[in-house]
């Protein structure tokens, strides 16, 4: 059995929240994001998982997007013209399906604004478990101390994240296939619970 997760607690004393109850099955973001990758990989060969594509888009898509507020993100690893839309996304959820995103955590409020609420999966990295993760970081071409960074950098921005997330202990998981585990385990029980997000001032 895998006791992973505490569920953080980011919202500020007093804050309004707001409860949702997604029916449908709630997209998933990782952070770090390169450990997301990697479990993305591995994920899509589930069934009920798929990676959110970026979508191509001219530049008159783009601005009538835009302007309808249906863009989340831009496709950094693709480049010019790809990104990341609600139309991406909700087709992936009207299929029952969870929509793996690779998109910074700053899109969470982009999403909210669109009643499209993700599960948030952040998996706790040091140098221990960054040699659990060495021969998917080869794959990427990122190493242990540029995960290391990252890892700094993103969950210093989970404070500002405006829900919950869910966290997996380090010590809760020895190589890919049981962090795997967790996170299957962490994303069922995300998917069962009310959603609290903060509530938009007047």
């Amino acid at each position: 059995m895998c006791f992973w997760a505490e569920n953080c607690f980011t919202l500020a004393p007093y804050t309004l929240v707001h409860p949702h109850r997604p029916a449908r099955p709630r997209p998933v973001l990782f952070v770090p994001r390169v450990v997301g990758k990697i479990l993305s990989k591995k994920l899509c060969l589930l069934r009920g998982f798929k990676q959110c594509p970026a979508e191509y888009l001219s530049q008159e898509e783009y601005v009538t997007w835009s302007q309808r507020g249906d863009i989340i993100q831009e496709g950094e690893s693709i480049g010019d013209h790809h990104w990341v839309t609600r139309h991406a996304v909700e087709s992936l959820m009207n299929t029952s399906t969870h929509a793996l995103l690779d998109v910074r955590l700053d899109s969470v409020r982009v999403l909210h604004r669109m009643d499209i609420f993700p599960i948030i999966i952040h998996v706790s990295v040091n140098e221990k478990t960054a040699k659990r993760l060495r021969k998917g970081l080869q794959r990427l071409g990122t190493s242990e101390e540029q995960l290391l960074e990252a890892a700094r950098q993103e969950e210093g921005e989970l404070d500002r994240v405006p829900c919950l997330y869910s966290s997996l202990a380090s010590d809760n998981w020895s190589d890919l296939d049981s962090l795997l585990s967790c996170v299957r385990l962490a994303i069922a029980d995300e998917q069962k619970k009310v959603v609290w997000t903060e509530q938009s001032p007047c």
